[in-house]
């Protein structure tokens, strides 16, 4: 494979005149190679590179009514994750608590994050989730954005107001209540409470979500009202293999 390296470098340089530090250092961040990786080993497509930079150019107030600053165009999918009882079960102690990382958690985060704009969203209060989502970065960025129960709107978590496409935005999440709002943007998770150390459903998820990128769907509303459909409940484990993602992306 050709090293990109000299052609972001030229696209930036084109970009200077029209996008502040900022949006420049977060291009920079997000071209890394990623060796331990096999089937993602260079996440960077130059030949989309101009066309995909022109969409930075956008006026500052856009988003005024948004929880989020404007989408980073590096990424064409967002991924909202959950985090109790998704990611992680958290078990209270005499001197305040720790926490047991679901099975292929940090392997799940570390495939998709360089694909997915990932973000954090759960009804847990800030203090408690920063602590927990710090030890599982551990230095590393997997999550683009945090939002917590300050930012839920009745009780639900309202994707409309990420200022993101919601045809491109996809939230996981073990209640279904919690995406209510636009239930054809959900995939249920199974809720994981620590006991089940063989669980599999991070990893089947990420398979299934690394295929889907690839497919490069216009509408992801579509597969997921379709997908819903076939997920099948075993023992109480959601079951996402054999799925013909081709026959999902349309009606």
């Amino acid at each position: 494979m050709l090293n990109p390296f000299p052609s972001i470098i030229t696209e930036i340089i084109k970009l200077y005149d029209i996008c502040s530090v900022h949006y420049i250092q977060n291009i920079i961040c997000n071209c890394i190679i990623f060796p331990e990786l096999n089937h993602l080993n260079l996440i960077y497509i130059s030949s989309n590179l101009s066309p995909i930079f022109k969409k930075f150019h956008i006026k500052s107030d856009s988003n005024k009514n948004y929880l989020l600053p404007i989408k980073n165009y590096l990424y064409n999918y967002t991924l909202v994750l959950d985090l109790d009882e998704t990611l992680i079960h958290h078990f209270d102690t005499p001197t305040g608590g720790t926490f047991f990382l679901r099975p292929n958690c940090i392997n799940f985060l570390k495939e998709l994050s360089p694909i997915y704009e990932i973000i954090l969203f759960t009804s847990s209060i800030r203090e408690y989730a920063d602590s927990i989502l710090n030890k599982i970065e551990n230095g590393n960025r997997f999550f683009q954005y945090r939002l917590y129960r300050e930012h839920l709107n009745n009780y639900y978590k309202d994707l409309s107001k990420l200022g993101r496409d919601l045809k491109k935005t996809i939230i996981i999440d073990n209640l279904e209540i919690n995406f209510k709002l636009q239930p054809e943007n959900g995939l249920l998770i199974r809720s994981w409470n620590g006991d089940d150390i063989n669980d599999m459903e991070l990893k089947d998820l990420k398979e299934l979500l690394i295929k889907l990128y690839f497919e490069k769907i216009s509408d992801i509303t579509i597969f997921i009202k379709n997908i819903n459909h076939l997920i099948k409940d075993f023992n109480g484990k959601r079951v996402y293999k054999n799925i013909n993602i081709n026959s999902l992306i349309h009606e």
